[in-house]
C-alpha cells in the first residue's frame, strides 16, 4: 500500500482524485450477497479508512511522505 502511495504522491494526487468510478458507487450489483445494493456512503468510508490510518486525509499523506522523503535523502 505505501508504494502506492508514494506513487500517487509522485502524480501529485489530492483528494478529489481519491475515488471509484462512478457505477461503482451508483449502480446497483446484479449478483452474489451484496445484490442490489450501491455504495451510496463512499465519502464516509473514505473519510474512516484515513482515521484507521491515522490521517485525515490523502493530502495529509501526501505531506506525511514528502516529510519522510525529505527526511531521508
Amino acid at each position: 500500500m505505501v508504494l502506492r502511495e508514494i506513487l500517487n504522491y509522485m502524480m501529485e494526487l489530492t483528494n478529489k482524485d481519491d475515488t471509484l468510478p462512478e457505477r461503482f458507487i451508483t449502480e446497483p450489483l446484479d449478483e452474489g450477497p451484496a445484490k442490489g445494493l450501491v455504495c451510496d456512503d463512499f465519502n464516509e468510508m473514505l473519510r474512516k479508512f484515513y482515521i484507521l490510518r491515522g490521517l485525515e486525509s490523502i493530502d495529509d499523506l501526501q505531506l506525511k511522505l514528502k516529510e519522510f522523503i525529505s527526511r531521508n535523502q
